[in-house]
C-alpha cells in the first residue's frame, strides 16, 4: 500500500474509533448526534444574535443536512418540545426555528456532560496536545471542505 493510501486509512480509523467512542458508547445519552447539533447552533445563535432566528435551509447549509432530512429532523425536535417554529411576521413566507426552554436545558445538560468528558481528555493529553489536535481536525475538515465543493 502507497503512503498516500495508508495515510487515508488512518484517517479513516481514528475517525471511526473517535466517533464510535463519543457516539456508540453513549457519551451523549439524551439527544440525537444531530439534535445536538441543531440545538448547539440555536443556542450560539440566541446567544450572539437574540433577535435573529436561523430558518431551515440555513441549518441544512450549516449541518450540511439534506432539506428532507432536516424536515424530519425539526418534526421530531418540535415534537419533543426542543423547537417551535416562528412564521415572520415581515414575510409570512419565512418560518424561523426557536430552541424552547425545555431545549435549551436539555442541550445545556448534554453540553455539560461533553465538556465533563473532554476537560479529562485535555487533563489526559495536555491543553497543548488537545490545542494541536483541534487545529489538525479543523485543518483537515476544511480540506474534506474544499474537495466537497469541487
Amino acid at each position: 500500500m502507497d503512503e498516500k493510501r495508508l495515510a487515508g486509512e488512518r484517517l479513516l480509523g481514528s475517525w471511526l474509533n473517535l466517533s464510535s467512542t463519543v457516539w456508540n458508547r453513549r457519551r451523549v445519552s439524551g439527544m440525537t448526534f444531530n439534535e445536538v447539533l441543531v440545538c448547539g447552533l440555536l443556542k450560539r445563535r440566541k446567544d450572539t444574535e437574540p433577535d435573529k432566528f436561523y430558518i431551515a435551509t440555513e441549518l441544512c447549509v450549516e449541518t450540511g443536512l439534506f432539506k428532507s432530512q432536516m424536515n424530519k429532523l425539526i418534526n421530531s425536535m418540535e415534537e419533543k418540545g426542543l423547537v417551535t417554529r416562528l412564521r415572520s411576521e415581515k414575510d409570512r413566507r419565512f418560518v424561523y426555528i426557536k430552541l424552547t426552554g425545555e431545549g435549551e436545558m436539555r442541550y445545556l445538560k448534554e453540553h455539560e456532560g461533553i465538556m465533563l468528558m473532554l476537560d479529562r481528555l485535555v487533563d489526559a493529553v495536555g491543553t497543548d496536545c488537545a490545542n494541536d489536535c483541534a487545529d489538525l481536525v479543523n485543518k483537515v475538515t476544511d480540506g474534506l471542505k474544499k474537495i466537497k465543493d469541487n
